[in-house]
């Protein structure tokens, strides 16, 4: 296989492989990537890491499928929260809260294992801590999020909440149409545990 390599003003180093061959990229005697006519492919356990401004939302980012504004992937994020709940106190139990940012789209997953000190004081009438606030349109809409209650006693109970507009806090979390607290939909007791999740868009 031949490969031809020049440098011009306007392109500065081009490699041109003949029409059958590939250029193979290494290091240290391993493979990186190959190049050939369907384009760039990594080794296995390869990652491709871009520039620091590639994926940053001041700059241009990446355009997926098309170059128009809606094709611009300018965003990308994972990691923790911690959401808070009114009416309870976690004790010696543990809040969790994880969230990916794909654009101005939200996925979360969120919510607490309750512990022999935990306790309520009340019914749970919403929580706040969520990583970005939703979207800031009209008034009345809502994202819904749906979860489960695990009683270590006899199972799973169906929860749903949801997030208002323009709000980092979730809303009203409902067994049916019961609220949450210490004697409902059950007693609670240690091992329990409060699971939501969901999507929301945000103008972060």
């Amino acid at each position: 296989m031949a490969v031809t390599i020049n440098a011009d003003t306007s392109n500065g180093l081009v490699m041109t492989p003949d029409t059958s061959g590939e250029i193979k990229l290494q290091s240290a005697g391993a493979d990186i990537a190959t190049v050939d006519s369907s384009g760039i492919t990594l080794a296995t356990g390869k990652d491709l890491t871009l520039s620091s401004t590639a994926l940053d939302a001041s700059a241009s980012g990446i355009y997926l499928g098309g170059t128009a504004s809606a094709n611009l992937l300018d965003d990308y994020e994972e990691g923790t929260f911690t959401p808070s709940f009114t009416n309870f106190n976690i004790g010696n139990g543990t809040y969790y809260g994880y969230y990916t940012k794909i654009g101005n789209l939200v996925t979360i997953n969120c919510g607490f294992i309750y512990g022999s000190t935990s306790s309520f004081s009340g019914s749970i009438i919403g929580g706040t801590g969520l990583p970005f606030a939703s979207k800031n349109t009209a008034t009345g809409v809502f994202y819904p999020l749906i979860g489960k209650i695990f009683n270590s006693g006899s199972g799973w109970i169906q929860l749903d909440s949801g997030v208002s507009n323009n709000t980092s806090a979730f809303t009203y979390p409902y067994s049916g149409t019961v609220l949450i607290n210490a004697t409902s939909p059950m007693t609670w007791a240690t091992g329990d545990t409060f699971n939501l999740g969901g999507v929301y868009y945000t103008d972060s």
